[in-house]
């Protein structure tokens, strides 16, 4: 017999919202106790549909208000802690205030102060260079100017620029001379084979019989085999050599360069060697009955090679430019600073923008922010109408 539930078999969706509304107030003041306020803001904006009754429409908007409040006096304090010797945490601290709706004056020019250690262009003091034309100068120059500016030492606001001392070197070698050649083919021969064959030839025969009323010859037959033989033509295929000029051309490639500049006593130095050594051969023969054709001319061509080797020139010496910030900045701070002072630290070393953030900075982004230093620049980067990152209802951490 079936036993009835003595209560309702479920929610209903009143009782659901309110429910998960409760869970969302929970887990936001959970944040906010931390200080990750940000975190509480993209987990309530990703959870707006909860709050789309009208009843619930003002305790989203009074959330927001109180999270916003929050946040400003969070950015007041930073004004209070704003000084020349915190710049680049000054500039994630406007950006994230800015993020909230809340701009400050830090009491400094933020991007003049940060940029007194930093380069805005690329000037070239000794330029040592043999053998590349003149007309690829310019794209040289250009490529050195895209990896300084992708690197962490360019600012369009600093007052230096980095001195580059450089040495290249290119050599191009072309010769050619006559060879002979063969050209192997094979034709079709025709020749007669005597091939065997087998005939039947009849031998019939008759038998009288008789009986009482009369005689009849019954046939008999029997056969015989003789060979004989038919000619056939068959092929065979004979080897035949056409011999022939050719030209046969040899290209030698060479390129060496050497760069070196100084960061504040710190040398960023890089090269790049390369040789390359291609053959080919050509003619204008065709003889098409016997498969020769003219052999075109391919070796590579001198302009994009060098332009291919400048590449890995100035990729090298931004990579060397990348690895002396790393080592110059990217140390974890020592344990007597003042937590300003770390967070300088990390913003210092994330502006050279790198494939994971070193532990001390990913500990920061997780102690006050509670998230990985991606998952914040994501937050921070999303536009008004953009994607929402998603939160699980359970925190994480």
């Amino acid at each position: 017999m079936a036993v009835l539930p003595g209560g309702a078999v479920k929610f209903t969706q009143e009782e659901e919202t309110k429910f998960a509304v409760r869970l969302i107030t929970a887990q936001i003041e959970a944040w906010e106790t931390r200080g990750h306020i940000l975190k509480a803001r993209i987990y309530l904006e990703g959870n707006r549909q909860v709050f789309a009754t009208p009843t619930l429409v003002a305790r989203y908007e009074n959330i927001t208000s109180h999270l916003t409040n929050v946040a400003k006096d969070q950015c007041e304090s930073y004004r209070g802690f704003s000084k020349p010797s915190l710049p680049y945490f000054m500039t994630f601290a406007r950006r994230y205030c800015g993020s909230w709706g809340v701009s400050f004056n830090a009491g400094f020019d933020v991007a003049k102060t940060r940029a007194k250690s930093l380069f805005k262009e690329v000037e070239i003091t000794s330029n040592d260079v043999s053998g590349i034309p003149e007309a690829l100068y310019a794209y040289g120059r250009e490529r050195l100017r895209n990896e300084f500016e992708a690197s962490a030492w360019y600012d369009k606001d600093a007052g230096s620029p980095l001195l580059l001392s450089l040495k290249a070197g290119f050599s191009h070698e072309h010769n050619k001379a006559i060879e002979e050649a063969v050209h192997s083919y094979t034709v079709q021969v025709p020749y007669t084979v005597m091939v065997p064959q087998m005939r039947q030839i009849p031998h019939t025969t008759y038998q009288r019989m008789c009986t009482a009323y009369g005689c009849t010859s019954t046939p008999f037959t029997t056969y015989t085999y003789e060979t004989y033989t038919v000619p056939v033509t068959r092929y065979r295929d004979d080897p035949r050599q056409f011999k022939y000029d050719r030209w046969r051309h040899v290209q030698t490639l060479a390129f060496h360069a050497e760069l070196h500049s100084s960061l504040h006593g710190m040398e960023a130095n890089a090269s790049h060697t390369q040789t390359a050594r291609n053959t080919d051969t050509e003619h204008p023969h065709s003889i098409p009955d016997i498969g020769l054709s003219p052999d075109v001319l391919s070796l590579p061509n001198p302009l994009t090679w060098l332009e291919k080797q400048i590449d890995e020139a100035a990729h090298n010496w931004g990579q060397a430019l990348t690895k002396v910030w790393v080592q110059t900045y990217c140390t974890a701070p020592e344990a007597t600073v003042d937590e300003k002072t770390s967070a300088e630290y990390v913003f210092r070393c994330l502006r050279e923008r790198q494939d994971h953030a070193p532990p001390f900075a990913e500990n920061w982004f997780k102690e006050k922010l509670g998230a990985d230093y991606r998952t914040v620049e994501r937050w921070l980067d999303r536009s008004d109408n953009g994607p929402i990152p998603s939160l699980d209802i359970q925190d994480k951490e």
